[in-house]
């Protein structure tokens, strides 16, 4: 793996791509939790959004304050012509050109993919006020030693695509890597050597992880799975109610970090995190703090950027078991090598993988198995 230092984007790349947004009519496809954190980003950059697009607009005819349209709906002349649309819902690679086809078979000429302005928003953690540039060089060591380290051929073109996405601002292979949505955490090419017996979810969300597990996996014998956010903590739970499945299922209403801690934790951006201008508090655990003789097989994380501290969280839980691990690592920068390191340093005979779901890099996952 090669990066031009030289080539790597200069900081007003951004402004340059939000300059270009404005010329624009923008509609927003999508009245859902995604659509809302690009109206919110669009909002906070002073970018004028006409409103929603949405298949379900008979029923919600407005959203965060715009209205909501069909792709039917009657426009004034011109107005599809001289619109952009931000596509915002994340789905898989095929069933998303199909619908972007519609859209465009609709009469709107100008179709974009929202994660490509999500992928632009991350950033290398606690490295304000440094050029792109410079953090890049004071990271190349470290960026190298962990492609050294993955397993795969697949994988190293995935991290190689990875960072010349966030440094370069060059997406255009990273679609050739791109696996089925529904894989995510049940990737068919990897072999796992515990399994998904005991499965710890961190980041469960509605409960979308642990409904896949139960469909695709047999053998569960218990999950435990942490969702902070109230609002979906009671999806969750309500979704655990009306499982007939006998395996046993633990909900926590925390958030997962190295500690036990309250923290304030931001529920308007779409997707939950925490952070230091959260309007609400939460309480966060470490897995080592709350989970004794539980043994896990598998520890997934989709935790809005807390991975690395989490997976900190738990070192005596991973090297005491060594379970099979999906971490998620497409929320800043640094994390798809800061992760695998840390990890790497505990020398427990872990293999490295990883895999992406998503356009623009998101939703990629860094998988760890010991090796046979």
């Amino acid at each position: 793996m090669k990066i031009d230092a030289d080539k790597i984007a200069s900081g007003d790349y951004i402004k340059k791509r939000l300059d270009a947004l404005r010329k624009y009519a923008v509609y927003i496809y999508g009245a859902g939790n995604f659509g809302k954190e690009m109206c919110l980003f669009l909002e906070d950059n002073e970018v004028k959004i006409e409103g929603f697009l949405d298949q379900r607009a008979s029923e919600i005819k407005m959203y965060c304050g715009y209205n909501v349209y069909g792709l039917q709906d009657s426009f004034e002349n011109g107005v599809k012509e001289k619109a952009l649309v931000l596509f915002s819902i994340v789905m898989d690679k095929d069933k998303r050109r199909k619908v972007i086809k519609e859209i465009e078979q609709a009469g709107f000429c100008h179709v974009e993919e929202a994660q490509f302005y999500r992928s632009l928003k991350i950033v290398p953690e606690e490295a304000e006020g440094i050029q792109l540039k410079e953090y890049f060089l004071q990271s190349e060591g470290k960026i190298k030693q962990a492609y050294h380290l993955l397993s795969d051929k697949k994988s190293r073109c995935i991290y190689s695509n990875n960072i010349k996405a966030h440094f370069l601002k060059e997406f255009l292979e990273c679609e050739l890597w791109e696996d089925p949505l529904e894989e995510q955490y049940f990737p068919e090419d990897i072999t796992f050597a515990k399994g998904y017996r005991r499965f710890v979810d961190c980041g469960g969300f509605t409960g979308d992880t642990i409904e896949n597990l139960l469909r695709k996996k047999g053998d569960i014998q218990a999950v435990v799975t942490f969702e902070p956010d109230v609002y979906n903590f009671k999806l969750l739970s309500e979704s655990r109610k009306k499982d007939i499945s006998k395996v046993k299922v633990i909900c926590f209403p925390c958030a997962v970090s190295d500690d036990t801690v309250l923290q304030r934790f931001s529920t308007a951006r779409g997707s939950g995190r925490v952070c230091e201008k959260g309007d609400n508090m939460v309480l966060s655990v470490s897995l080592d703090q709350v989970l004794y003789n539980f043994r896990p097989t598998f520890i997934k994380m989709d935790i809005e950027g807390s991975e690395p501290r989490a997976v900190y969280g738990a070192k005596r839980i991973i090297c005491d078991n060594v379970p099979d691990l999906a971490v998620c690592v497409y929320h800043n920068i640094n994390h798809i090598w800061d992760i695998l390191l840390l990890l790497a340093s505990w020398d427990l005979g872990y293999k490295f993988y990883l895999r992406s779901y998503n356009a623009y890099t998101m939703e990629t996952v860094l998988y760890a198995t010991i090796g046979e």
